[in-house]
């Protein structure tokens, strides 16, 4: 029931199932918004990722924190991940799967798309423990 609650509930936001909750979580933070988000695509070999922008001087404490809680969790992914700074129209910042050289297979996509629940489930319970800064 819960799973088929998160789809629906996915699916009015407009995103993929497969990157909600992360989408949710990073979403969720006081001074964030996020711009863009990408389940991933195993057939077309696309690595999931999430986008945001800092709306203010709350974004950058906030994204300390989300920085913070990606290293705690780093034994716990199957791949690396990485928090990704460029300039579009604004300083954007995109969490994305780090994978070495060479083409992105099938395989990588999964691990990286089983990955983005434990990420999301790491900022959930991160944000409310009292080392998070509150912006």
């Amino acid at each position: 029931l819960a799973r088929v609650e998160h789809a629906r509930e996915a699916q009015h936001v407009g995103v993929d199932e497969q990157v909600f909750s992360l989408h949710r979580a990073i979403g969720s933070l006081e001074g964030l918004v996020v711009t863009h988000s990408e389940g991933g695509d195993r057939a077309r070999k696309r690595l999931p990722s999430v986008r945001w922008s800092a709306l203010d001087a709350r974004g950058f404490v906030q994204l300390e924190n989300v920085a913070k809680s990606l290293r705690l969790c780093e034994g716990l992914t199957s791949v690396a991940w990485t928090i990704e700074c460029e300039f579009q129209h604004g300083l954007e910042f995109a969490l994305e799967p780090q994978l070495g050289v060479g083409s992105i297979r099938e395989a990588d996509v999964a691990l990286a798309q089983a990955d983005l629940a434990v990420l999301a489930h790491a900022i959930v319970r991160d944000s409310r423990l009292t080392w998070w800064r509150r912006p």
